[in-house]
């Protein structure tokens, strides 16, 4: 990517510029005085890029460029983010109301973007200051900008909600295959006991190419099952009315912080996955990331709205936590049940994959028996989890929401760009995200803590 001529010109933002590594005009620009460039929230020491584990620079590889396409990056955003976590969300329009449930939806999209937007024009400096092109990771680009307290604090994020995720994966499971099988009785626990029994093996695999046909196949079974339990709640709300007990407006605010956390955690994929796609994307698409992303998140956002609005009106305040389970009896409802099962049980090594593969790398070279002994014991400590918050799911959720995805989604990105903006408004803007950020997940987790008692499954 070429170097603008001047900083002002720089088109997609002027809160940022980017500069080419080889270009010895601007070595200057590169590697500005650390008052500068400093993040204000970071430690003190080094310039960002000259410390905190950040690789040094080396000779260009043979390594095969970037070529994803515009196409391809929406793909692999939706395919990331609409996923069961959608299917918690009429039960959230019911906690909230259906004012409430819109507010909070609209809310966590704008603010869902903001930081997200932030975090790509992050991306595109720590790349920039990479002469090799190396692929970055969302750690090495918050370590890189932010320092370690930054990186340490996407690093929680990351593990806590891909395993909050797996958690509601092995809840998910055993009410839906409960639900199928009413006349067993099968005890939850047993159920969440089975599925760690077949997802143990699954989690050794340490190539994520050895997991794409499983993932490829649980993607095509999610789109079919959601676009069936959404039509089936627009069929039944347009035919019968809402239900009986629908609340037009904004409900309790207790109830409405729930959903507020739940709905920051239906956009869960998104944050994690959002620097591989900008870097799978070919030079010549870059300026346009931005818009993609954030226009993307909007779109996924009115059919999360779209479909939780349906759920709630078609099933009233009885819809279960997971909408599934509030589908009538009979053969299609049942096989939607059983191809979400098959989703799930499908994709929840994928889910877990950024955590395994840190235990892998974590593990070092010759320690092959205590990755897997450490991955086993992984499966079987958030199966237990699962076990002991099987009745408390939606707050399970709204605290997964509040305490990981909303620092994530509302936090790490301004936090990194405060060390790139250039313009005292940029810097405004980015405090605000990150105030707004912590306020919101301490506002929902403490809600969510001081209502526990309430709490459904």
């Amino acid at each position: 990517m070429s170097a603008p001529s001047s900083p002002t010109t720089d088109s997609p933002a002027k809160e940022y510029s980017r500069v080419a590594p080889d270009d010895a005009a601007n070595r200057e620009l590169e590697a500005p005085p650390a008052d500068e460039v400093r993040n204000p929230l970071a430690a003190d020491g080094p310039p960002p890029d000259e410390s905190y584990g950040t690789p040094p620079p080396v000779a260009p590889t043979d390594a095969k460029p970037a070529e994803g396409s515009k196409t391809q990056a929406v793909v692999a955003l939706v395919r990331c983010m609409v996923g069961p976590a959608v299917l918690f969300l009429p039960h959230g329009f019911a906690d909230a109301g259906v004012g409430g449930g819109l507010f909070c939806v609209v809310v966590a999209n704008a603010f869902f973007a903001l930081g997200i937007s932030r975090l790509i024009a992050s991306w595109r400096v720590a790349r920039d200051r990479r002469p090799d092109g190396a692929p970055l990771g969302i750690n090495e680009v918050c370590s890189s900008l932010g320092g370690p307290k930054l990186d340490a604090l996407a690093r929680f994020c990351v593990i806590s909600m891909q395993c909050g995720v797996g958690v509601t994966y092995f809840i998910f499971v055993a009410e839906n295959i409960a639900t199928l099988f009413p006349s067993a009785n099968l005890p939850t626990a047993v159920l969440i006991g089975a599925m760690a029994c077949v997802e143990m093996p699954l989690v050794l695999f340490k190539r994520i190419a050895k997991l794409h046909a499983t993932n490829a196949a649980g993607n095509v079974l999610a789109a079919c099952c959601l676009f069936s339990v959404f039509g089936v709640f627009v069929y039944n709300a347009t035919r019968d009315g809402p239900a009986p007990g629908v609340v037009r407006g904004v409900n309790a605010p207790g109830s409405t912080l729930t959903f507020a956390g739940m709905a920051l955690y239906a956009f869960e994929g998104m944050a994690s996955i959002v620097v591989p796609v900008c870097d799978a994307a070919a030079p010549q698409h870059r300026d346009a990331l931005p818009g993609i992303v954030v226009g993307t998140v909007a779109i996924v956002a009115v059919f999360f709205a779209a479909f939780g609005l349906a759920g709630y009106l078609a099933r009233g305040p009885s819809v279960e936590v997971v909408a599934t389970e509030s589908l009538a009896t009979g053969p299609y409802p049942d096989a939607v049940r059983g191809a979400y099962v098959a989703v799930v049980l499908l994709t929840f090594p994928l889910q877990l994959f950024p955590v395994t593969d840190l235990i892998a790398r974590s593990a070092g070279p010759g320690a092959a028996r205590r990755d897997a002994v450490v991955r086993v014991f992984l499966v079987l400590f958030l199966a237990l989890l699962a076990v002991v918050f099987r009745h408390r799911l939606d707050h399970v959720v709204s605290i997964l929401g509040a305490a990981a995805c909303a620092p994530l989604a509302l936090v790490v990105g301004p936090w990194a760009h405060l060390a790139v903006a250039t313009t005292a408004a940029g810097r405004r803007v980015d405090y605000f995200c990150i105030t707004v950020g912590w306020v919101v997940a301490a506002a929902c987790t403490a809600n969510a803590v001081a209502t526990w008692g309430d709490a459904a499954s």
